[in-house]
């Protein structure tokens, strides 16, 4: 248990670091639009092993297809609209992006605009502070996974990480996981 915890403190590290190396300047506004921006870098990124690039609406006209096939096409913010998802839909098939990963209450909307495509869909358990209780995110997990998810990805709780709490991350990523595996899902 204590090799998964470590790798998990370790890829808060790595996610810590790029977002700094993209958010110059003290402002993380846009920063998913360096996949445009600084293609050098995100070349560098998934050579140094990255499997998955989160990019925005928008990007999908100046993107190869090499990178376009690692995209999880995101909208997370709470306000996006029925219209913007399914742009971000549009665009996931039109450029044939890996994912699109939205909120758990726009999975089912996603599942129908991207019927029939490679695109999967992606919600994030947990999001945005990973503090609601274990049996809740399972609980959501399940629920999405239920209404046509096909990734989950989580936010663990980072406060029980920090206080060294490593049973209860553990348990509270296993039970997500096991739901996942229960649908046959990626995690």
């Amino acid at each position: 248990m204590s090799n998964l915890i470590e790798k998990v403190v370790s890829q808060v590290f790595i996610e810590k670091s790029l977002q700094d190396f993209y958010c110059a300047g003290g402002t993380c506004a846009g920063w998913e639009r360096n996949v445009i921006d600084q293609p050098t870098a995100v070349k560098n990124i998934i050579s140094n092993g990255a499997e998955r690039i989160a990019a925005s609406i928008g990007v999908g006209e100046h993107i190869d297809q090499e990178v376009a096939r690692m995209i999880d096409h995101t909208l997370l913010k709470p306000d996006a609209t029925p219209k913007e998802i399914k742009t971000l839909c549009e665009e996931a098939r039109t450029y044939s992006f890996a994912s699109v990963c939205v909120n758990p209450s726009h999975v089912s909307m996603c599942k129908d605009l991207l019927k029939g495509s490679k695109v999967k869909v992606c919600t994030v358990i947990g999001f945005p502070l990973g503090a609601t209780t274990t049996e809740t995110k399972r609980f959501e997990a399940e629920q999405a996974l239920q209404n046509g998810a096909q990734e989950i990805d989580m936010v663990i709780n980072i406060g029980m990480l920090k206080q060294g709490e490593n049973e209860y991350v553990f348990n509270d990523i296993n039970q997500v996981v096991l739901a996942a595996k229960k649908f046959g899902a990626v995690c």
